[in-house]
């Protein structure tokens, strides 16, 4: 017999009638487009089963009969039989004549004998563990129980009335092991019609191909669940046995074994933790929303650090969970969002246990401040000493307020003595208070402590990114004390730090750029000085305003200006003077550009293979947008100067189109750029660059006679990295700064 599917149903069913029998023994009763419904199956196959068996021909007794018979059901005793009823796995004797007796009513009621076939393909049994091909073993109590949970929804979905009744046995005489089936009605239920093939009234027959569909559909599929349900549940215990070690890693720590980071989080998350509410991890409410975050921080640090634990369960869940594709013939869809949600119900466990152990620990051992007397000079830690022996967090009166704190009128003050702004040699005293007589006010009372802002800069991006989105999107009074601009200023000396390892990896590359021929040279010299200027902008950016002299600060701002960001600058701060600024250094760049001839130059400037023609479009594109902006800054001032309509409907018209001009340089500089969170940065990073030096791919040179460029090695990037990763920490009073820091930006 050719290969059949898993699962395959035929149907087709007899009457009571004496002509019946001469009808069946004509030489087309096997023809399987007779009577006979089979459902998933070509014409040969149901052929061939049609043909292992013939004994659907027999009628209504002969049919029972031969059901019993020993040799095919192996498990024919003195009391017992194979067959099985909704109500038992092996008849009895008895039983079995009793299922005769029913037959008889109901041949003598002109009921319709349904006669079915359900065929199994012996390797799918034995890949369910339900049949050994070695030993010819079939666990024939499975594939009944099966049977049984399947037949009520047939009787159902054919209207068959409370007198049906059905039995069963399954064969072993083929070479597919196969199931009969007889069902009939005591007093049917069936509609009678006149057949003028037969000259007869007959009661209606067929079964709709939906229900034997449906037949197989829940054979095939409770076979799984059956095979699969010892397998399952001990999938599912070793799934649950890896949530509960990823529970207890966070439930069982102690406070003293938390690391800097894992402190911090939680220490920001009871900072903020709204008064008086019993809170889950599920809530989304607003004042929850930046402890929340810093929870799920604290999350993925734990997940991290039980990596292993967190892997296999993402990997025996989704191995658990595509078990159902084909048993419940499910989407892709539905379950990858079973997936997703396996792991977001995990994620919920696992912040409620952090909100559990954050109740039951004592917070005092979590958000203790460090002290920042040693980070004053030796002549000021004396100081501290004999003012107040017992002080460990200082900070001034502003600097309180400034975290939401004001001083005790009882308050013990320390003179601490400030170097004055470029008078060597001369100090300023400036009074302190220890954190003793730091009283909170409002909804932050005694709560608020001070944000550590070199963990915030340590930090990703992306989280630092998302925490400023939910404090921007709070209520002015759910906002901590300067919050929003700690934040914002961690994200820019974030963006800084790494601005700065750019700077140095793209400066030590150029140098290491050996006898360039004389067309390349200049356009070399022209990138290094920028490189130069740049990082000379990034140190300048990194330090707080109060700290530079006024000729640091006009040569920051002259190198902001030249600088800048053509996409993000403020069109309103492309005046003239920018203008013409920008255009000269472009039409320098696109000049040299031209007569360059090693085109590896500007691989290593981008990171990645570029050619002199898209280099040269990228910077003529970039002319387009400092003049489009100057235009509308043009057109703005005339607006301003008027008060003709129609003069002023002519310059808007005119804006209106540059701005699309606009728009379609923005996506020919980059077409994949997505929306963040807006800072105005001079600078834009080179994302290109990022990725070659994440990939360590080894710049090749084209072939030329002088002597070929070596290419940023790992070695150098290491030593640049280690290099840079000095303490990002400052003085507490960049915190006193960062606020008036922010304004001045923004107007700028």
């Amino acid at each position: 017999m050719s290969k059949s599917p898993s699962v395959v149903v035929m149907w087709d069913y007899t009457t009571p009638y004496t002509q019946f029998v001469d009808y069946t023994k004509r030489k087309d009763a096997v023809n399987v487009n007779n009577n006979r419904l089979i459902e998933g199956v070509d014409k040969e196959v149901a052929q061939a089963i049609a043909k292992e068996v013939p004994e659907q021909e027999l009628d209504y007794v002969g049919y029972i009969n031969y059901m019993k018979r020993a040799y095919a059901t192996k498990e024919d005793n003195q009391d017992k039989t194979g067959i099985f009823t909704d109500t038992t796995l092996n008849a009895t004797v008895a039983q079995a004549k009793e299922l005769k007796n029913l037959l008889k009513k109901a041949r003598a009621n002109d009921s319709i004998l349904w006669r079915g076939v359900i065929s199994f393909d012996n390797d799918f049994l034995a890949e369910n563990g339900l049949f050994d091909a070695q030993t010819k073993e079939v666990d024939q109590v499975g594939i009944k129980r099966v049977i049984q949970k399947s037949m009520p929804d047939l009787i159902q979905r054919e209207g068959l009335s409370s007198s049906a009744f059905w039995w069963g046995n399954i064969h072993l005489n083929t070479d597919n092991i196969h199931v009969h089936i007889g069902l009939s009605e005591v007093q049917s239920a069936r509609p009678t019609f006149y057949f003028d093939k037969h000259h007869r009234t007959e009661r209606k027959a067929k079964f709709s191909q939906k229900t034997i569909k449906s037949l197989k559909s829940q054979v095939f599929n409770q076979l799984i669940r059956e095979t699969l349900k010892d397998r399952n549940l001990s999938q599912e215990k070793e799934i649950v046995n890896l949530r509960n070690k990823l529970l207890k890693s966070i439930s069982n720590k102690k406070v003293e074994k938390l690391d800097e980071l894992e402190r911090f989080y939680l220490e920001q998350a009871i900072n903020h933790l709204p008064d008086k509410k019993k809170l889950r991890y599920s809530s989304n409410a607003l004042d929850f929303k930046i402890s929340k975050f810093f929870i799920g921080l604290y999350v993925d640090r734990e997940l991290e650090k039980n990596a292993d634990a967190y892997n296999s369960f993402k990997e025996k869940s989704s191995e658990f969970l595509d078990q159902y594709r084909n048993v419940y013939s499910s989407d892709s869809e539905t379950i990858k969002q079973a997936k997703e949600s396996r792991l977001e119900d995990l994620r919920e466990r696992l912040g409620n246990r952090v909100i559990n152990y954050i109740k039951v620990t004592d917070l005092s051992q979590i958000t203790h401040k460090k002290s920042n007397i040693s980070k004053l000079s030796k002549m000021n830690q004396q100081k501290v000493k004999e003012c107040d022996p017992n002080a460990t967090l200082i900070h001034t009166r502003e600097q309180w307020a400034s975290r939401g704190y004001l001083i005790s009128p009882f308050a013990q003050p320390i003179t601490i003595l400030i170097p004055k702004k470029n008078q060597k040699g001369k100090y300023r005293k400036v009074l302190y208070f220890d954190e003793r007589f730091a009283l909170g006010k409002g909804r932050e009372s005694n709560r608020r402590n001070e944000i550590d802002l070199n963990m915030l800069v340590s930090m990703k991006k992306e989280d630092l990114n998302r925490l400023i989105e939910i404090t921007k999107s709070l209520p002015k009074e759910a906002r901590g004390n300067c919050e929003l601009g700690i934040f914002k200023y961690a994200l820019k000396r974030k963006i800084l730090k790494e601005r700065q390892i750019e700077l140095k990896v793209l400066d030590s590359s150029l140098a290491d750029y050996h006898n360039p021929v004389e067309e390349d040279r200049e356009f070399l010299n022209y990138k290094k000085g920028q490189i130069k200027e740049l990082q000379r902008l990034v140190k300048l950016q990194l330090k707080p305003n109060y700290e530079l002299n006024k000729a640091q600060t006009i040569e920051k701002g002259n190198l902001e200006n030249k600088y800048l960001d053509l996409v993000r600058v403020p069109i309103r701060k492309v005046k003239k003077d920018v203008y013409q600024a920008q255009m000269q250094g472009l039409d320098k760049e696109i000049n040299l550009v031209n007569r360059l001839q090693d085109m590896s130059i500007l691989k290593i400037l981008r990171g990645n293979d570029i050619t002199k023609e898209n280099y040269l479009n990228e910077l003529k594109t970039q002319k387009k947008i400092v003049k489009t902006k100057y235009l509308i800054n043009c057109n703005n001032k005339l607006i301003k100067k008027t008060t003709d309509k129609a003069q002023i409907q002519k310059y808007l018209s005119q804006n209106g189109q540059y701005l699309q001009d606009l728009k379609a340089c923005y996506k020919a500089l980059d077409p994949n750029a997505s929306p963040e969170t807006k800072l105005n940065w001079d600078y834009k990073h080179n994302q290109q660059l990022k990725q070659e030096i994440n990939k360590q791919e080894n710049i090749k040179r084209l072939k030329r006679a002088y002597r070929p460029h070596y290419p940023v090695t790992n070695k150098l990037i290491r030593g640049i990295r280690l290099s840079m990763q000095s303490d990002t920490a400052k003085e507490v009073s960049l915190l006193k700064q960062k606020e008036r820091e922010e304004e001045q930006e923004m107007n700028r």
